[in-house]
């Protein structure tokens, strides 16, 4: 299942309608994608595999691939390291061993991390407020 998600990756879905995603909209889907993570390790934990695995390629798809080529042009390694996870989430996913519902957490982690590092520092705005 890992390489059909890196093969996925690699020749992109060849849709070219694909918009622009900005940081803001980055922004506002890491929590949908968390969630849809969550619901991933709660098929996990009821024993159906199949489909949590499933859930994982369709966070991916649905949400992480939209935001991929900003992330991608502001870090490349971070962006693939995501790739990877999300491929490696798939697999434990199928597992019955393991903890996924915690490394689904820690890949949402490190999917804000990424969407905050790439958010447009506000120059207008003073660093501190002004003490009378």
């Amino acid at each position: 299942m890992f390489w059909a998600l890196a093969i996925i990756v690699g020749c992109g879905t060849g849709s070219g309608t694909e918009t622009e995603v900005s940081p803001q909209r980055a922004a506002a889907t890491a929590d949908t994608l968390r969630n849809c993570l969550k619901i991933a390790g709660g098929l996990h934990s009821q024993n159906k595999l199949d489909a949590a695995v499933d859930q994982v390629y369709g966070c991916y798809e649905g949400h992480f691939a939209p935001m991929e080529p900003l992330l991608r042009a502001q870090n490349r390694r971070a962006t693939l390291s995501l790739e990877y996870g999300f491929g490696r989430l798939a697999v434990n996913m199928g597992k019955r061993r393991g903890d996924p519902a915690g490394e689904a957490d820690q890949l949402s982690d490190r999917v804000e991390a990424v969407i905050a590092s790439v958010q447009p520092v506000d120059a207008g705005l003073p660093a501190s407020p002004a003490t009378p």
